[in-house]
């Protein structure tokens, strides 16, 4: 029996985030409730086995840090839910934010760093915008484009930044999708989005392409075994002529029916296609296997955040290498248990070449089970050299306390790393943030936040 105490604890102090509720006023539709399914998301390991917190390099040292809020921050924004980093531009978004006294209609702050530092330049928002919207759910950054998600209102928006202003360029849609922009992805001029609410929770991805400055619908992915509810498209990711989507069923009473799956598409003359079906070499139902995921080149991240490690359920993150189009499973990430059960990779997962960042706010550096988890958060930085990926820094909050839940979602960029509290998913009353370490020397020749 595998042990889901603290994945409960958590689904039990945060609204149901999947699609989310409204913490107040007018609630989404009722197809949007799904009890216990929460974000929260420490270490590495070969296939072989773990390596213990003492292969961590001796040379690590104080990364530079600034931390940012919203200027018109309140209770239950749940501003950091997601984020996205470019070298110079950061994004965090409040999907609960209220705009012109519409409550959850959602936003995203826009920050850019100026001789030095980081300040908020701009605040996003859809032009068409209304209660319940949930403007920013997910969001994606290529270039001087951005990508919003608005889950509830079946939309995804198109932002470019003319000469450092953001401005909403179009409105992507699709007739008859549900749960259209729950997730997002986003490289150059194609973009994919998540409707994991299509006939019957069964699920679909669409994927755009820009022409002419104009994006346009160019196909709908399916799952070639899918089924109702199984909620493809929960994850997306796009890189060159790949697109992984992933299908993971939300839990039914705090835990899931079924393993999980990441399906591979590929690009050709004739559009995309299904290629591969992937899953984890060791996995078993329950272990949510693709709730999360990131692909760069010819690697992908895919998280398992109920894996069961030892006795608990610290969590995983599978890296898949694909060689000849061949993807294969090359090594597991995992979490060690000296902060508790922390449910590893539970949708903070960010990869850029030979960097990559897995959030961890469920880690609990005061205290473990049995005692309540203190829910701090950290941020897992890895590297890879030689072909294998080893952890290089655990990033926390310089004024990191309980509940605060440090690491509810991630970006990455160059020489950067983003990470956002999420004080609502831990209990904690203290303001939403969102921590920006950089420059950092890792040896990414892409310019530095």
């Amino acid at each position: 029996m595998k042990m889901r105490g603290l994945f409960v604890a958590i689904a039990g102090l945060v609204p149901a985030l999947a699609f989310p509720c409204a913490p107040a006023g007018a609630a989404p539709p009722s197809w949007a409730h799904v009890p216990g399914f929460v974000r929260a998301r420490a270490g590495w390991q070969s296939p072989a086995g773990p390596v213990s917190s003492a292969g961590v390099p001796a040379s690590q040292h104080a990364w530079p840090e600034q931390k940012v809020t919203a200027s018109d921050w309140a209770s239950g924004d749940l501003y950091g839910y997601s984020s996205a980093l470019t070298p110079d531009t950061a994004f965090v978004a409040a999907p609960h934010a209220a705009v012109d006294g519409n409550r959850n209609a959602g936003a995203v702050y826009v920050y850019r760093k100026e001789s030095g530092a980081w300040i908020q330049v701009q605040k996003l928002t859809a032009s068409d915008g209304a209660a319940n919207d949930e403007f920013g759910i997910s969001i994606a950054v290529s270039g001087k484009t951005l990508l919003v998600g608005a889950v509830v209102h079946d939309a995804a928006y198109v932002f470019n930044d003319y000469g450092g202003t953001w401005t909403q360029s179009q409105e992507l849609t699709v007739s008859g999708a549900v749960g259209f922009g729950y997730v997002v992805a986003l490289d150059g001029g194609t973009a994919v989005i998540g409707a994991p609410g299509n006939n019957g929770f069964a699920g679909a991805a669409y994927v755009f392409k820009r022409l002419n400055g104009a994006w346009s619908e160019t196909g709908e992915l399916t799952a070639s075994d899918g089924g109702a509810g199984e909620w493809f498209g929960k994850s997306v990711g796009i890189s060159g002529n790949t697109i992984l989507v992933g299908m993971v069923p939300p839990p039914a009473a705090g835990a899931y029916s079924v393993q999980g799956a990441v399906y591979v598409f590929t690009r050709s003359d004739s559009g995309w296609s299904q290629a591969r079906k992937l899953t984890a070499g060791d996995g078993g139902i329950g272990d949510g296997f693709g709730f999360d995921l990131a692909v760069s080149g010819s690697t992908a991240f895919i998280s398992a955040p109920i894996e069961q490690v030892g006795t608990f359920n610290l969590g995983a993150v599978y890296v898949f290498s694909n060689s000849g189009g061949a993807w294969h499973q090359a090594q597991k990430l995992i979490g060690s248990d000296d902060t508790g059960p922390n449910v590893f990779g539970f949708y903070s997962v960010a990869l850029h070449g030979n960097t990559a960042v897995v959030g961890v706010p469920g880690a609990s550096f005061d205290s473990a089970l049995p005692n309540p988890p203190s829910l701090e958060g950290a941020a897992y930085v890895f590297t890879r050299a030689d072909g294998r990926w080893n952890r290089e820094k655990v990033l926390r909050a310089s004024d990191a306390s309980a509940g605060e839940a440090f690491g509810s979602s991630v970006g990455l960029a160059g020489n950067g790393v983003l990470a956002a509290t999420m004080p609502e998913f831990g209990g904690s009353p203290a303001p939403d943030a969102a921590y920006i370490f950089g420059p950092i020397n890792l040896g990414v020749t892409a310019g530095a936040p």
